[in-house]
């Protein structure tokens, strides 16, 4: 989680903060965006990670399994090997671990990471930090720029999944 907080989330909690100083926003408004940002790159990232996983890389726009062939530790992968009662654990945990990976080591790897029920938990967790980010904006008065926000989380927790 501090891992993308700080590549995801918190880029992207700065730029809604930036956004609300220079239309002049209240600092209590301010502050409501800047925590949006943060729970909406948090359920942007958690998604992500979802994608890489089950996604379809040329929709993508990167071959799935990037994280598995590179050793990132992501949610869905803690989730694996901390709930995949189902699956073989250590076999995913040395996979993960592994270095230079053959392409069959990669796809084994993410059936793994499917069977293992980790898919279901992340999206668990996306939904809710997209209803916290969507919660954030309770104190900003309804307007079109509220409404828009609110579909932007809909959109990133609706991702092609």
């Amino acid at each position: 989680m501090d891992i993308i907080r700080r590549k995801t989330a918190v880029p992207i909690m700065a730029g809604a903060k930036i956004a609300g100083l220079l239309a002049g926003a209240r600092l209590e408004d301010i502050d409501a965006v800047g925590d949006y940002g943060l729970n909406l790159g948090l359920a942007f990232q958690v998604v992500d990670d979802i994608l890489d996983v089950i996604g379809d890389g040329a929709r993508l726009g990167k071959r799935a399994g990037t994280d598995l062939r590179e050793g990132n530790v992501t949610l869905v992968s803690i989730h694996a090997l901390n709930d995949g009662s189902s699956i073989d654990v250590a076999r995913l945990a040395r996979l993960i671990r592994k270095r230079k990976k053959q392409e069959a080591e990669v796809r084994q790897g993410l059936a793994l990471l499917r069977d293992s029920g980790a898919i279901e938990k992340a999206r668990a967790d996306a939904l809710r930090f997209g209803q916290l980010a969507k919660k954030a904006l309770d104190p900003i008065a309804d307007s079109d720029a509220k409404m828009n926000m609110v579909r932007l989380v809909d959109y990133v927790l609706s991702r092609d999944l």
